[in-house]
């Protein structure tokens, strides 16, 4: 096993782990941001098994539409959770109506670019960058403003320029002559490395938030008379 594939394997654990944490976190309360964060890191995590079993999908296309659909579709997740979280009555469908999207043009168009080429490495990096982005916005908007609110924007906003770092990096340095090549690269050792920092720091403030909800509705709870609804 290259340090690439070692990295995959890690990156494949802190998901699965986090998602693990906020179910147990989560699973007795009222708070549904757990179970939203829990599904995408599961979806986190396929895409790295994904990455680490390229070499046996027949179909390249394939693989590179179900690694870049399942990692978008974890970052969707969690701003949509956010979204509902922050704004409960604000739309998410347009969120994943941007994800069918992007996953589409994706598979039909960017994969066909020349591989290492700027419209490629930008067109591929792009939607994941915009969907922190958007993520980001929703935390920094939060009112009132506690630290633990711009603690997950900063770190959101530290990814979506990470991943715009990468396409940067990708048109470069290159990933690899095809999407089956892209673990024994160096650039797949930098992306993972990358990329397993920033999820575990993303997780970590996450868990922050939920931890936080979870408290206040614990209090909320006990200064209130279960039966009667009145004060303790």
């Amino acid at each position: 096993m290259n340090s690439a594939a070692f990295l995959l394997a890690i990156n494949c654990s802190i998901g699965v782990s986090f998602a693990i944490a906020f179910l147990a976190l989560s699973w007795r309360s009222g708070v549904r941001l757990g179970r939203w964060c829990a599904t995408g890191f599961v979806a986190a995590a396929a895409t790295v098994t994904v990455e680490a079993l390229a070499a046996l999908i027949p179909s390249a296309r394939a693989t590179s539409a179900m690694s870049f659909g399942l990692l978008l579709l974890a970052l969707t997740t969690i701003a949509a959770g956010l979204t509902r979280h922050y704004r409960p009555r604000a739309r998410i469908g347009w969120l994943f109506g941007l994800f069918v999207a992007a996953a589409s043009f994706n598979a039909l168009v960017v994969f066909d670019l020349p591989r290492g080429g700027w419209a490629q490495a930008v067109g591929y990096q792009g939607p994941f960058a915009l969907m922190l982005a958007i993520a980001a916005g929703t935390a920094a908007g939060a009112s009132p403003r506690r630290p633990v609110d711009m603690a997950l924007a900063a770190v959101l906003g530290l990814s979506a320029v990470q991943f715009i770092a990468k396409g940067v990096l990708a048109a470069l340095v290159g990933s690899g002559p095809g999407v089956r090549d892209y673990v024994a690269s160096t650039y797949a050792l930098y992306s993972q490395t990358a990329g397993g920092i920033l999820s575990l720091l993303l997780g970590l403030a996450l868990v922050g938030l939920v931890v936080t909800e979870v408290m206040a509705e614990a209090r909320l709870r006990l200064q209130r008379d279960a039966l009667s609804g009145v004060m303790n």
